[in-house]
Formats: structure tokens, sequence, C-alpha cells
């Protein structure tokens, strides 16, 4: 069979999307000698860097395209021009867009998307209308033209199923994996001074949190349930915040002086995929939290957990999910009761070190080799089906 893969967020794309379809390509190619497939990006500067590199594989062609962005929307609005075949080269059997949008106008048999989660789409207030509204209409020509869905938890193909009417047939669930570096180490101290230094940390215990620092992310209920737990506990923990910076910033920053506790939060800002800085700091970490709102599948949990951090979560389905009930849960809109979870982990020694060993071993099942093989598995039947 002939796959084409859609690599464009490979490079242009933060986060979970980059850091699925960069390990999704990289692990097709170490597994299959014996399909053909044409990855494509699009955008392509020569000066990024995040292409898997080292794809040795024969039967995998490469093609970059530095066409401008609006060009090619333009082309393709006004004369469904250029169409897949024209990168690839000739016919394929199945184009899979791992980023979430069906874009690329094709003639393929199949058309495979991996949906990300619904955010904009239940909680309209997340964004200004004018922009909800071209999401949304992007994300149902997506859906109109896809012929089968890869959703990245059970609860993710039931709102699916729900918002959209898709049958149970057309989805398949493959959870996302956790790239290898996300391991338990031994710090140093020279390692550990090191990491401090260059992120400007104190030399101090931290809860810890990782992903877009954003309304949904629960960002402002995680600094006001640290201001909670007290003067006491802040000279002994800090509170380190990983994230992108964003226009929400300047208001987090505001709640932290209002609240006297500038001293003792601290941000990061984003640690590029592939960095063993975030796995190290994962490592240095007391407490991992992640409060989110909703999350389709959330992969920092699964990653402190991988590094023998406890973790707290908000207790919603795809968290209880993803993390397989191994996690303190927490009720997301209550800052109040996200730091008496974090309190009665930092008090009781035996259920923070029964968290520790039963994430380290729930978290083990889940790697980019394992997705890669599913997905695989999946383009085999999907075509074999269609014949």
């Amino acid at each position: 069979m002939h796959v084409v893969i859609d690599g464009t967020p490979a490079i242009n794309d933060t986060r979970a999307i980059q850091r699925y379809t960069w390990n999704l390509i990289k692990e097709l190619a170490e597994i299959d000698y014996k399909n053909k497939f044409s990855i494509i990006y699009l955008g392509y500067k020569p000066d990024i860097s995040s292409v898997p590199p080292g794809i040795s594989n024969p039967n995998f062609h490469t093609t970059f395209s530095s066409a401008p962005g609006k060009l090619l929307k333009a082309s393709w609005a006004l004369a469904s021009l250029p169409k897949v075949s024209f990168w690839t080269k000739g016919k394929s059997d199945l184009i899979h867009f791992p980023g979430g949008h069906a874009y690329i106008p094709n003639k393929c048999r199949i058309v495979l998307t991996t949906l990300h989660g619904f955010y904009r789409k239940l909680f309209p207030e997340s964004m200004n209308p004018k922009e909800r509204l071209i999401v949304l209409k992007y994300l149902n020509r997506t859906i109109k033209n896809s012929t089968h869905f890869i959703t990245v938890s059970e609860t993710n193909k039931k709102e699916l199923m729900e918002l959209w009417g898709i049958p149970e047939e057309r989805i398949t669930v493959i959870p996302l994996g956790i790239s290898p570096e996300f391991k338990e180490y031994e710090i140093t101290n020279d390692l550990k001074s090191v990491l401090l230094n260059k992120y400007s940390l104190p030399n101090k215990k931290f809860i810890m949190f990782v992903g877009a620092l954003e309304p949904h992310k629960n960002v402002d209920k995680i600094i006001s349930a640290y201001a909670n737990l007290g003067a006491q506990c802040h000279r002994e923990i800090n509170l380190t915040l990983i994230g992108g910076k964003t226009k929400y910033c300047k208001k987090y920053n505001e709640q932290i002086r209002d609240l006297g506790i500038s001293e003792n939060v601290k941000f990061i800002g984003y640690i590029q995929p592939g960095s063993i800085d975030l796995a190290y700091l994962y490592n240095l970490a007391e407490l991992f939290v992640f409060p989110s709102v909703y999350e389709a599948w959330a992969s920092p949990p699964l990653e402190a957990m991988r590094c023998g951090t406890p973790t707290i979560v908000s207790d919603i389905p795809s968290l209880r999910e993803s993390t397989g009930g191994i996690a303190k849960y927490c009720r997301p809109d209550n800052p109040e009761n996200l730091a008496d979870k974090i309190k009665e982990l930092l008090e009781d020694s035996s259920e923070y070190e029964k968290l520790r060993q039963d994430g380290l071993l729930f978290s083990s099942k889940y790697t980019w080799k394992v997705c890669a093989e599913k997905t695989l598995e999946l383009y085999g039947k999907l075509l074999r089906t269609a014949e």
C-alpha cells in the first residue's frame, strides 16, 4: 500500500500534536519496510529542526514545500489544486492527517484523520465568536471529508459520536505514547545545580505543571490552590509552571502579585519535545498537578508518572481514562479542593509511594512504538475493507 502522511504539524504545530506527528512518522519508519510512505511537509523552512531525523528507510519519501500557506489556500478554494498527487508524484491509497484537519484535496480511497478533542466546540466561551466560527468551519469540513477517524481516547470517541453522529465503526481509539526520555533518573547534585541555574529556580522542592498557559488548563486555579497552602508550606515548596508565554500570562502574574507569592511561583518557557531537561524537571518535582477543565487525552500526567512523580488531575472522564485511576483527583472548579489534595499527598508518605509505584507501572504501557503499530494495523484494515 502507498500511504501519505501530512507531516506539517511536526514542524508547524506545538505541544501534543507536534509530538504525536513527529513520533508517529519516526516509529513507522522504524517498523515498516514493506509499504510505501510519502511524507509531506508544507510551509517548510530550512532552519526548522523539528523534522524527524535519521529516517533511513528507503520506502519513506519526504517532500518539502515552502509555498506560502495563503497561496495554497487560495488555489485550493478556487480550483481544488494542487492535489496530494502533486507532491507524491503518483496515486496513493490512504492519506492520514495526524494534525486534525483534512485540508489537502486528494483522490485517496481512505482519508484518515486523527482528532485531538473538541474543546472549541464544547466551550464556546474559550475564544472570540469570529475565530470560533472559523475553527468550527474547518472542523466540520474535516469530518465531512474523512472516511475514518482516530480518536486519542474512548472519551473523545464518545464525544465524536454524540456531537456529529459518527457511527462507532468509523472510529478507532489509539492513545498517544510517551517518549523514551521520560523515565526515572538519578539526579546528581551537579546536574541539579546546572538545571536550577539554567531555569533560574531556587534550591527548593517544587510542585510542577506542564501545559498551555491558558484558561482551560485552570492555571489561575493552580495559583490560587498554591496560595491556599499557607506560609509554612511556601517556605518549603515552590510552584513551577512550564509552558509557552500566552496573552493570559499578564493576568497570572497580576494574580500572583496580588496574592503575595511572587517569590514562590516561577514560570519556565516552552521546552521543546525531545529535550531531556523536561524529564529531569519531572524527576525533581515533588508533585505534578494538572487540573484541566477539558482534555481529550493528556500526556503530561503520564510523563510525570513515568518519571516517578505522583500526580493530581481533574476528576473528569478523559483524565480518569488517561491516568488509569492512578492519581489523586480534584474538582477542576475548586482551588480549595486542589489545595486539600496537595496537602493530603504531601502528608501521607504511604499514599505518595503507592501512587509513585503504581504510576510507574501503568505509564510503561504507553509508548510511541505501540501507537505506531496500532496505526499501521489500522491502515491495513481500512484498505482491506475498502477493496
